[in-house]
């Protein structure tokens, strides 16, 4: 976000904002915007490595 945006979020929340179901709407807009398109997925790493590979092998 640049500044021009934080000014029309600023500009916004004076406004609006300030009243609940617009407050909400906000929230879910930026809910879905931020969060849920994001194009970095959170992955396990459970999924890529196998974890006996890093168990240490007893010496015989």
């Amino acid at each position: 976000m640049n500044s021009f945006h934080f000014l029309l979020l600023r500009l916004y929340n004076l406004s609006l904002g300030r009243i609940p179901f617009f407050s909400y709407l906000l929230k879910r807009v930026m809910v879905y915007f931020l969060i849920k398109s994001s194009k970095n997925k959170y992955t396990a790493s459970s999924r890529y490595f196998d974890y006996k590979e890093f168990k240490r092998k007893e010496a015989d």
